[in-house]
């Protein structure tokens, strides 16, 4: 069995939102956030706000503002490769409509925004999808276009001067937004697990092989975690634990509102531990195991289309999003894991 250890952080109410991004930039040991909403559908800003880590300081020095800064946006996507934020994707305002950047993404570097043309074969303008980094290229999968929801992916290989967007083998579906996609260096894949269909949606674990651009849906042993989406899975930063997690996936929405995107539904407030043992199999050896939350003071509440990443040591940072009373908001957290 495991436990949680949630651990607050000193932030100021100004972060107050939801469906923004946040990534950690390991060479300032901090987490950026982007984007986000505190009404409905209207971008509260296109700043960055930086928590310095592990304090969790948060004031008027870690807001930055740099001239050319992407236009404000919901539902995007942030990614950090060891020099540079990158920021994909997104909805621009009250119509909801993506933001049409036609395969540009946005680069930050040396405090300066800069918008980088690309090559290839560009993927769809979308919102509420995902992007990760894994050996220095990013990996956009899923989300909404101006109708329906995609189980694509696409790599951006930054190998080049100027970036080259490649096509790659589209997910299981159905399609999705609200979704995730964990990194697990040590099998060399992506997980994929929940998201929303116009329904939520729940297992199998749908795994991505990266070098032999293949997926793989298994089902994975143990109590099974409720359907969710707008939900967080990361995979563990560091070595592999001793322990076997290798994720951690916590709260994210149950149940949709009627009122669509300017509603809350109903919200978790669990975590979970996906555990693979061993790490020498791609498809055997996974199981869900339930994580124990001890009761207190110190217990963020249920939420969901919040933002997080994984941190250092098997830690996981997560900030922000909505509440079941339809309330945005502002604390941030490190939360920790441990056998009992």
């Amino acid at each position: 069995m495991f436990k949680a250890r949630f651990i607050p952080l000193n932030v100021s109410q100004a972060l107050k939102r939801s469906s923004h991004s946040l990534v950690i930039s390991a060479t300032q040991d901090s987490a950026i956030i982007f984007g986000g909403e505190l009404q409905p559908r209207i971008p509260v800003d296109n700043v960055l706000h930086k928590i310095d880590l592990p304090s969790g300081n948060y004031g008027l020095g870690n807001v930055l503002t740099p001239a050319s800064a992407p236009p404000p946006r919901v539902g995007s996507a942030l990614a950090f490769t060891k020099e540079s934020l990158w920021i994909w994707g997104g909805r621009g305002g009250i119509s909801m409509e993506c933001l049409p950047e036609k395969g540009d993404v946005w680069r930050f570097k040396s405090d300066e925004w800069t918008r980088v043309e690309c090559d290839g074969e560009p993927p769809q303008d979308r919102s509420y999808h995902v992007m990760v980094s894994y050996k220095e290229d990013l990996y956009v999968h899923a989300g909404c276009p101006a109708t329906g929801r995609l189980s694509d992916l696409y790599r951006l290989s930054l190998a080049s001067p100027k970036p080259v967007w490649t096509r790659l083998a589209d997910a299981p579906g159905p399609g999705r937004g609200g979704t995730v996609l964990g990194v697990v260096p040590a099998l060399s894949s992506f997980i994929r697990w929940g998201g929303f269909a116009g329904y939520e949606l729940g297992g199998p674990l749908d795994i991505y092989h990266i070098p032999t651009n293949t997926w793989h849906s298994v089902d994975v042993a143990g109590e099974q975690p409720a359907k969710r989406s707008v939900h967080v899975l990361v995979g563990l930063k560091g070595a592999p634990r001793s322990d076997g997690i290798v994720a951690l996936m916590l709260f994210g929405e149950g149940e949709a509102s009627d009122l669509g995107h300017a509603g809350a539904g109903k919200f978790h407030d669990d975590v979970w531990a996906l555990v693979k043992v061993p790490l020498t199999e791609l498809t055997e050896g996974w199981s869900w195991e339930k994580i124990v939350i001890p009761e207190g003071r110190d217990k963020p509440q249920a939420r969901g289309w919040f933002a997080a990443d994984a941190w250092s040591e098997g830690k996981v940072v997560f900030q922000g999003g909505l509440n079941t009373d339809n309330e945005r908001l502002g604390d941030a957290w490190i939360l920790e894991v441990e056998k009992i």
